[in-house]
C-alpha cells in the first residue's frame, strides 16, 4: 500500500493562503494520522504587506510599522509552530529547501557579519537581479524587530533537505527538479533548487515520478504548456513529472497534491476551501 502524502508547493509569504492550507493540514491529520506532510520549499519572499506591532524601547510603548513583506515572517512563525506540533504528535513530515531559503541563508550570514542591510546589496547585487534582492530585503526587514526569530528561521532552513526519495513507491520530491544527465540522488544543489527547462522539457522518461514546485505554469510558453499537459488540469502534468506551483504570489489560487494509496488528487483553492479532483491512478 502506498504511503499517504499531502504536498504543499511554494507559499511565498502569502499568509491568507497559508492559513487556508494550514486548516486543511489539520483536517487531513484528523482524517488520516499516518499522512506524510511534504512542503516543496519557497516559504518566503514576495509576501503579503501589512502592519506589525512591536514594543519600541526608545518610546516605551508599542507601535505599528508597515512592512512591504510581513507575510514571510508570519509564515515562518507559523511553520515553526507547525513543525513542533508534528514532532509532538508523531506526524511524519518533510520541509524541503527552496532557492529562496538558500538566498535567505546567504544574506542573513552577510547581515550577521556586517550588521548592515546595505552590505547585502553591495556584496550580492551583481550576482542576481535587483528585483530578487529588493524582495529579499523586504523579507529581512520584516524580521528586523526580532533578530532571534531571524536566526531561528535561518537554522530551520539550513536543516531542510534538498529532496525526499520514496523508493518503495517510486516518488521523488524536490523543489525545482533534477538534472536528466545525472541520477536522481547525485544532482548538484543548484539543480534541486533552481533548474527549469533542462529538467521539465526533457524528452526522455525519468525513472521516478518527480513532484516539484518552483516553476509556475503561467510562466510557460504555449508550446511548453502543450508538451507538459498544462491545460488538462492547470498544473504541469506528465506521468513522470508533476509541477504544482501555481504562481500564487501573482494572485493565483494555490494548488496542493494528495497521494492516497495509488490515487493522485489535485486540491485547488476555491474561496475559503479546496476542491478535490482525481487526476491519476498509479498502477
Amino acid at each position: 500500500m502506498m504511503t499517504n502524502f499531502l504536498i504543499i508547493p511554494d507559499i511565498h509569504g502569502q499568509i491568507t493562503q497559508y492559513e487556508k492550507t494550514e486548516r486543511l493540514i489539520f483536517e487531513s491529520i484528523s482524517a488520516s494520522p499516518d499522512i506524510h506532510m511534504i512542503f516543496l520549499g519557497d516559504y518566503i519572499d514576495r509576501g503579503s504587506g501589512g502592519e506589525f506591532e512591536y514594543f519600541c524601547r526608545k518610546f516605551g510603548k508599542s507601535i505599528n510599522l508597515y512592512y512591504e513583506d510581513i507575510g514571510s515572517r508570519m509564515i515562518v512563525e507559523r511553520l515553526l509552530k507547525l513543525k513542533e506540533h508534528f514532532v509532538e504528535n508523531d506526524i511524519t513530515h518533510t520541509f524541503l529547501h527552496g532557492n529562496h531559503e538558500h538566498y535567505f541563508i546567504e544574506n542573513i550570514s552577510i547581515l550577521e557579519s556586517s550588521n548592515n542591510l546595505v552590505s547585502i546589496l553591495e556584496s550580492k547585487m551583481n550576482n542576481r537581479s535587483r528585483k530578487t534582492y529588493t524582495e529579499m530585503l523586504n523579507t529581512i526587514r520584516g524580521f528586523t524587530q526580532d533578530f532571534d526569530l531571524m536566526i531561528r528561521a535561518k537554522r530551520f532552513f539550513q536543516s531542510m533537505p534538498l529532496y525526499f526519495y520514496d523508493e518503495k513507491n517510486n516518488l521523488f520530491f524536490t523543489h525545482a527538479g533534477v538534472n536528466p544527465d545525472k541520477t536522481l540522488t547525485t544532482c548538484d544543489s543548484d539543480d534541486y533548487l533552481a533548474i527549469r527547462e533542462k529538467f521539465f522539457l526533457y524528452k526522455g522518461t525519468y525513472p521516478s515520478t518527480i513532484i516539484f514546485g518552483h516553476t509556475p505554469f503561467d510562466s510557460l510558453s504555449d508550446e511548453e504548456k502543450a508538451f507538459l499537459n498544462v491545460d488538462q488540469y492547470g498544473i504541469i502534468f506528465k506521468q513522470d513529472r508533476i509541477g504544482i506551483d501555481s504562481g500564487n504570489y501573482r494572485g493565483h489560487p494555490i494548488n496542493l497534491l494528495q497521494i492516497k494509496d495509488s490515487e493522485f488528487f489535485l486540491l485547488k483553492e476555491v474561496g475559503n476551501s479546496f476542491q478535490t479532483q482525481q487526476i491519476y491512478h498509479k498502477k
